[in-house]
């Protein structure tokens, strides 16, 4: 690897992080949140990605991983209560949506330090209460490896 000490699936979840946020810039800029006239933040709406589960895939008795199976969350939040922020919720549902159905993901999520091999594919979605939050998931199953010396 050209980095020995890159953790791949944390890698992958900041790329995608940076994707949406470049891709999307013009839609996420009013998506955040509300503050009052101090500049004080009264409502958000969260969102990001992260690898709850991955797993390192070798090939035969070689204990060395060829590469991992990561899946990838995006996962976006908003105070279950407040329904004031629903559009831009649903704004953001859509923003993450559009970007899990992209054909050009692969490329999209590997960068100097990783690269995914195959078109992730989707996993499931669901829509959960969580902590007084409505929390909408979007899974993907991401095969990625950390790039090798000279690549």
């Amino acid at each position: 690897m050209s980095n020995p000490f890159i953790i791949v699936r944390r890698e992958l979840a900041a790329q995608a992080i940076k994707n949406i946020a470049e891709t999307y810039a013009e839609y996420l800029a009013d998506i955040q949140a509300v503050t009052d006239g101090d500049g004080k933040e009264i409502k958000s709406i969260s969102w990001g990605a992260i690898t709850p589960q991955f797993l390192p895939v070798a090939r035969g008795d070689i204990p060395q991983w060829t590469h991992q199976e990561i899946i990838l969350e995006l996962r976006a939040s908003v105070d279950y209560m407040d329904r004031t922020l629903d559009s831009r919720y649903q704004l953001l549902a859509a923003v993450l949506e559009d970007f899990c159905a992209r054909p050009d993901l692969e490329s999209r999520l590997s960068n100097e330090n990783i690269i995914v091999v195959g078109q992730p594919t989707f996993e499931e979605g669901a829509e959960i209460i969580e902590n007084g939050k409505y929390v909408t998931k979007y899974s993907l199953r991401v095969s990625a490896r950390g790039r090798m010396e000279g690549e």
